[in-house]
């Protein structure tokens, strides 16, 4: 499907020339700085004594060559288990949709492919008309395994459900440019993916969709209905950015993290990164994400490769500027 409707993406809101989009960031109390600085006292030797033990045990898994070889053979079978043709295989209800090369910048031109999962209930079709369709935007770098258990829920009640693989996340073409879409590419992406969907369900013209979103999700959707007002009829925000969060946080506060994942990118090959997730939190995290459709280890399995590291640096990016738009057209 190509995106050739452009003349919707101009923005319907006046924004201000000049803004400090972050003006209680750099105007931290001095009770503040105090109690940081006796909490940095507390938990330094805590910090220190765990950095050496890990750093040990990082040395001795990859100098005696048992975590590259671990990490080469598991990651091959994720890869083999994880195969986007199995995937459609067995689940008739996700479907790669195609995106022209105009629809995110961080493509560079070239089209690429997302991952879609359009759930339709059964047991009552009919109520489809009385129910507003679901659209679930991802938490950063978050696959569309992670709400499969919600998605199922859902569609058994007998809301159609949407949820999908942001470019570079999950199931989805993989970013290999580097560059990190914008709050208006993830916008035009997802507008891509309304229109899709509600044309195979079916759905009559000027459908008005509920958002929930997790996390960045919800930040995300914010930033889409910036530029897309009047596409929903209902926004539930789960646990995602509140507005005095973006007002009193400067960008010099979230800059260390895309830096972080962009080391554990390279360490991946160590294997350390597969132990401290599959390891570590593991159980839980397969019993969280665990449904009727993905076993808890696909998600895991997702999330141990190098690419969702890498990725999630760029997704930092991505939820920042979603932030400034946000910012400027709400605040």
């Amino acid at each position: 499907m190509k995106y050739e409707d452009k003349e919707k993406m101009k923005v319907p809101l006046v924004f201000p020339t000049e803004a400090d989009l972050f003006p209680s960031g750099r105007r931290i109390s001095l009770w503040t700085h105090i109690g940081n600085a006796f909490l940095g006292l507390l938990l330094t030797p805590i910090l220190l004594a765990f950095s050496c033990l890990f750093l040990a045990f990082w040395l001795i898994l990859t100098l005696s060559g048992l975590g590259p070889l671990l990490e080469c053979c598991l990651s091959a079978k994720d890869g083999r288990r994880l195969q986007r043709e199995k995937l459609l295989g067995k689940h008739p209800e996700m479907f790669l949709l195609e995106m022209s090369g105009d629809t995110s910048r961080a493509s560079k031109g070239e089209a690429y492919q997302v991952m879609v999962r359009m759930t339709v209930p059964t047991n009552n079709p009919s109520n489809l008309s009385n129910l507003p369709p679901l659209i679930f935007p991802g938490g950063l770098a978050a696959n569309l395994c992670a709400i499969a258990k919600h998605q199922d829920e859902l569609t058994k009640k007998g809301f159609l459900v949407v949820n999908f693989d942001r470019f570079g996340v999950g199931f989805s073409d993989p970013n290999t440019g580097g560059a990190a879409p914008s709050a208006l590419d993830v916008a035009r992406e997802m507008d891509v993916v309304l229109h899709a969907c509600a044309e195979r369900a079916g759905l009559p013209d000027g459908t008005q969709w509920i958002a929930v979103g997790g996390s960045m999700g919800a930040i995300v959707t914010e930033a889409y209905m910036s530029f897309f007002p009047h596409r929903f009829c209902g926004f539930l925000n789960l646990d995602g950015f509140p507005m005095g969060f973006v007002e009193t946080q400067c960008k010099e506060y979230l800059h260390d993290n895309p830096n972080t994942y962009g080391k554990m990118a390279s360490l991946v090959w160590t294997g350390i990164m597969r132990f401290l997730f599959k390891g570590l939190m593991g159980g839980s995290l397969s019993k969280k994400f665990q449904s009727d459709t993905f076993q808890g280890e696909d998600i895991l399995g997702l999330m141990t490769m190098r690419r969702f590291f890498a990725n999630t640096k760029l997704e930092f990016k991505t939820m920042l500027s979603c932030a400034d738009v946000v910012t400027t057209a709400w605040g």
